[in-house]
């Protein structure tokens, strides 16, 4: 599935399965099946000239979740090796592929179990509007990630400008991530479309939709 653009709002007619592997998105994870699946796209190690490239294809799923989330099992089918980094302890207890090593970290601080720029791709998905300190997390992301990797995200921002964010999930506006991402020296890479769809995926109860994107080093 080739998406439009590459930087914009998810629409509710974007793929969304609700099996993602053998496992059954629930019904309550609102915007999950289309993150899920999106996300998926970039996991794939690229290709060369004559198959994959063979060098070590390293990945993260920043914010993995302490209690399971399949994403980080999802990476370990075709990544060489995955990190799974959450604040929470209690992900060191979570059932884990022999490829998958959970870090238990802040990382809008230095993460120290991983190399600097030694990461192909870093995932974030829905974590960073529940971070006070997002534009330290994407400097540390740039900081782990080699020069010619990527960083994937999903951010739940505000749907209906004229409504009041909801006491819990706020979302991140739009402008407020992009100065976080200049600041942190990262650029969009491919198309952008920053305009909200008629048709955006959104949860009415919260007021949020769902903003994904694809950052670079700047």
């Amino acid at each position: 599935m080739t998406y439009e653009y590459t930087n914009a709002y998810f629409k509710t007619s974007d793929p969304h399965p609700q099996m993602f592997g053998d496992f059954e998105i629930p019904e309550g994870w609102w915007s999950r099946a289309h993150e899920y699946y999106w996300g998926m796209t970039y996991a794939q190690p690229p290709q060369v000239a004559y198959g994959f490239d063979t060098h070590r294809f390293i990945s993260a799923d920043m914010g993995c979740g302490w209690h399971y989330r399949p994403f980080h099992d999802a990476l370990a089918t075709v990544c060489e090796f995955v990190f799974g980094v959450d604040h929470h302890v209690e992900v060191l207890e979570l059932p884990k592929l022999p490829n998958v090593e959970f870090v238990v970290a802040d990382f809008s601080k230095p993460i120290t179990e991983i190399e600097p720029a030694s990461l192909d791709r870093i995932f974030c998905i829905s974590v960073l509007e529940e971070l006070i300190n997002y534009p330290d997390a994407l400097a540390e992301f740039k900081r782990l990630l080699k020069p010619d990797g990527l960083i994937v995200i999903t951010c739940d921002m505000p749907w209906k400008d004229d409504r009041h964010a909801h006491e819990k999930y706020k979302g991140v506006k739009l402008d407020e991530l992009e100065a976080g991402m200049a600041k942190a020296g990262l650029v969009y890479h491919g198309s952008i479309n920053r305009v909200k769809p008629d048709d955006a995926l959104h949860n009415e109860e919260f007021n949020l939709m769902v903003w994904h994107a694809v950052l670079k080093h700047g």
